[in-house]
């Protein structure tokens, strides 16, 4: 039987728990794993919470014996966020826009270990939830091209594909968006 998550705001103590899970999805992905690459996660507090965005972990009480992914509720499995983007899509420290205000779904990770279990939709659907519920109308998110496990699981969450990025910062990415 698959334990429930349980999916909260991310709390300091979460530092390590998030390192690591980013670091086993990302190292069992077909990317290159260059670990000072998404170093603002072991800044999310500055990164995410005062820019105004959200990061949650999701958190389950079976214990495994891991305990560098543990914290005092459960360990957790699930990690990820969003920011506020201005019109053009990019990220600029929580800026509204006269139009559409969209937010960009980011660092989206689960421990290959708790995989094909349904705690990335969980995860997903609270945090496109906690946009709405601040206003935004539309979620974004990049992904890279060689991720198409990703890409088909953000298909079958209803995000569809707007265009190939074209900043130097998403090169050769894909861009997906959705209405919230």
């Amino acid at each position: 039987m698959t334990p429930p998550l349980h999916v909260r705001r991310y709390e300091p103590p979460d530092e390590n728990a998030v390192w690591t899970v980013h670091d086993r999805a990302f190292r069992a992905s077909p990317m290159e794993f260059f670990p000072w690459y998404n170093r603002y996660l072991r800044h999310v507090p500055e990164t995410f919470l005062d820019a105004g965005g959200e990061f949650l972990v999701g958190v389950v009480t079976e214990r495994d014996g891991r305990a560098e992914t543990e914290t005092t509720d459960g360990r957790v499995v699930a990690i990820g966020g969003f920011l506020p983007v201005d019109d053009g899509g990019t990220r600029d420290d929580a800026i509204e826009t006269d139009t559409v205000r969209t937010a960009e779904l980011r660092s989206l990770r689960v421990d290959p270990s708790a995989q094909r279990r349904g705690y990335g939709k969980t995860l997903v659907r609270d945090l496109e939830h906690r946009a709405r519920r601040r206003g935004f109308e539309r979620m974004t998110l990049h992904t890279e091209p060689a991720l198409a496990a990703a890409q088909a699981f953000y298909r079958s969450l209803g995000y569809e594909e707007r265009h190939a990025a074209t900043d130097d910062a998403a090169a050769d990415g894909v861009v997906f968006e959705r209405s919230l």
